[in-house]
């Protein structure tokens, strides 16, 4: 009788297992991108074709630019609506909605700043033609966000609907770029000022001239304000002589920076140049950026944005990269 009522248990349990993962699996895959058939875009003046490679980036090809940039609005919502609105949320002090406690000293950072009264400010100072492309986009993220048969997954589990895309949230995302890329501008203003009252004057002129000769010889050799100074030999081996004073030194071993390298025409097979850039930005999944190209009649644009802010980011074009 005992063996009896364990074989019914475990039965029971295993099918609450088997319905569980089943379930995961439905939801997983209704809210997986959508790569085959047709799609109704609200206010698209033509039809948009979109095809993506072995990895899924797409190419858009259409006949105008707010029909395209449309189309990437649904596309990026397809394949990034969580991180779009956790990054909307985030630089607009909204997280603690979603996480309560854990996140309200980040709130606390944004509505400082004031990010979503500055993205309302910005949005209404925009020419037309850049409101109607913002609202184009956001209008493609909202066909999504009504028509998908199941949100990602993300919203289930934490079990919220979406708010609406709009143009100032747009902006809210290149304001949290903003933010990411001077967060340690604050420090490097306080070590200015702690060289400026601690080292000898041609020590502090030698380690902060206003350009070098690189950035110089681009500028027509203009004069500097502080222009660069030669290497003060005495003043450093003074400096740094003392041991006490060295061992007081705190310097971080790693500073993140990007870096771009160009080759010459000249040296290449078919006579184009050639630009390289490595944005020293973490990983992460997803990864912050959205590689994808656009083709607008005989224009065509390829590389990588910021999921929620329809701008080329680093890329190239048909006359410049």
């Amino acid at each position: 009788m005992l063996k009896r009522r364990l074989f019914y248990l475990l039965s029971i349990s295993l099918c609450m297992v088997i319905v569980t993962v089943a379930g995961v699996f439905l939801l997983l895959q209704q809210s997986s991108a959508q790569l085959d058939g047709e799609i109704a875009l609200s206010n698209l003046s033509a039809p948009v074709t979109v095809t993506t490679d072995v990895h899924g980036i797409p190419a858009i090809h259409a006949a105008n630019r707010l029909d395209a940039v449309r189309s990437l609005g649904y596309l990026n919502a397809q394949d990034r609506l969580f991180q779009m609105d956790l990054m909307r949320r985030k630089n607009a002090g909204r997280l603690a909605e979603l996480f309560g406690s854990l996140a309200l000293d980040n709130d606390s950072r944004a509505r400082t700043y004031g990010f979503n009264r500055v993205a309302k400010k910005v949005v209404s100072q925009l020419p037309n033609a850049h409101k109607r492309y913002l609202q184009a986009y956001s209008e493609g993220v909202n066909d999504f966000i009504h028509s998908a048969k199941a949100l990602p997954f993300e919203f289930t589990v934490l079990g919220y609907q979406p708010e609406p895309w709009t143009a100032e949230d747009s902006i809210l995302v290149a304001l949290g770029m903003f933010d990411m890329l001077t967060a340690k501008s604050e420090e490097e203003e306080r070590m200015l000022t702690v060289m400026d009252k601690t080292l000898p004057a041609d020590v502090l002129a030698f380690l902060t001239p206003d350009t070098d000769r690189f950035t110089d010889s681009l500028h027509h050799n203009a004069p500097s304000a502080r222009p660069a100074q030669a290497i003060p030999v005495q003043s450093l081996q003074n400096l740094f002589a003392p041991a006490p004073l060295a061992d007081a030194v705190q310097l971080r071993d790693f500073f993140a920076g990007s870096n771009a390298w160009v080759v010459s025409g000249a040296k290449t097979s078919d006579g184009r140049a050639i630009l390289a850039n490595d944005m020293h930005i973490g990983l992460k999944v997803p990864t912050i950026w959205y590689r994808y190209e656009m083709n607008v009649g005989a224009e065509h644009s390829a590389g990588v944005m910021l999921a929620g802010l329809p701008l080329l980011i680093a890329g190239s074009n048909n006359y410049l990269a």
